[in-house]
């Protein structure tokens, strides 16, 4: 398995680090008379497992976890709670890797790359414009209801790494996120500092490019290479312990337009359908669902990415009819394909 320098790499193909989920639990337990394996209820995870360095959890579990935490948990702005608890430290072998850069741009540059590498609890891309930086969170995986927390949890950890990284404060310029105001919407103003846009149709972060310049305080060319090096060892071996799904989405994402059936992917998987139906019945997810993500995500592409008429697009996803394919869109993205287009 080969990974490009230019590859970006979605925290669901991958097994990821528990640091973050670690002070999640911790936040819970002060706050409330909640026990840890009450908050990994569902998740397979036992309390030991989030203090070992050598534990890894798929991108489901995280959810399960954070969605145990926010019932058993309902204080205000929880997700700002944890984050601000994080450090440079915090974010493993990516949090080294970036800090060893030689600016914010080049750490940028390292995150791009090896976002999976450490806690991350939300895919996100990153795009660059005169005088504007942006990081576009990706919600294709996380259920409505654990947006705020997970974009909470994204913005103040930016912040505050960030922060440390740089030796002075890091701000946004202006914060946009898909979800109604919480009852809590005057602690986003208190702890990012910027102003704060709700119920817009996209959830993103965005500073100033000046930032991209400034130095950090402990670069360290050779421990930057050294360090980029170990995070594409790591993502290399984290795709191969990512589970059946992301195996199921290798298969179907390779080659453009091109859709094994369940019959076949299961041959390749060297199992019968029946036990390839039970395995993802037992993560609570199916052949289908997975068919039609990888679909999503390779329209959006299409879409944002090139000039493709939207008749040609619908082919390349496996439509033989445009209207179908636009119903089937709306459905998975609550958007027509004209959105992403624009």
């Amino acid at each position: 398995m080969t990974i490009r320098q230019d590859q970006y790499v979605s925290i669901n193909d991958c097994t990821l680090p528990t640091q973050v989920l670690a002070i999640l639990a911790d936040v819970v337990s002060e706050n409330t008379s909640v026990k840890e394996h009450e908050i990994l209820e569902g998740s397979g995870l036992r309390p030991r497992d989030l203090r070992l360095s050598t534990s890894m959890v798929q991108y489901h579990q995280v959810l399960t976890i954070v969605d145990n935490a926010l019932k058993l948990c309902p204080i205000a702005g929880l997700g700002f709670e944890v984050a601000k608890r994080e450090n440079p430290a915090t974010w493993g072998l990516l949090g080294f890797a970036m800090m060893s850069s030689n600016n914010l741009q080049g750490a940028l540059s390292v995150a791009k790359r090896f976002l999976a590498t450490g806690p991350a609890l939300i895919d996100m891309e990153f795009k660059s414009e005169p005088g504007k930086c942006t990081f576009q969170a990706n919600t294709f995986y996380a259920a409505n209801h654990l947006l705020p927390f997970l974009m909470e949890e994204l913005a103040m950890s930016i912040t505050t790494v960030f922060s440390i990284m740089l030796n002075r404060p890091f701000r946004f310029k202006e914060v946009k996120l898909s979800y109604n105001r919480p009852t809590y919407g005057h602690l986003y103003e208190q702890y990012l500092g910027c102003p704060v846009t709700f119920s817009s149709n996209v959830n993103q972060l965005s500073f100033d490019s000046n930032f991209l310049d400034y130095p950090l305080t402990v670069s360290d060319p050779v421990s930057a290479g050294l360090a980029e090096r170990l995070c594409a060892d790591a993502i290399k071996n984290q795709l191969q312990k990512g589970g059946i799904c992301s195996d199921i989405k290798r298969i179907l994402s390779r080659e453009a337009g091109v859709y094994p059936t369940m019959e076949l992917v299961a041959q390749e998987l060297k199992m019968s359908p029946r036990t390839l139906r039970r395995q993802l019945s037992e993560l609570e997810t199916s052949f289908q669902a997975i068919y039609n993500e990888v679909r999503m995500i390779a329209a959006i592409k299409y879409l944002k990415n090139t000039q493709l008429p939207l008749e040609d697009i619908s082919a390349l996803v496996g439509f033989n009819d445009y209207n179908n394919f636009r119903k089937a869109f709306k459905r998975w993205t609550h958007n027509p394909p004209s959105y992403y287009r624009k």
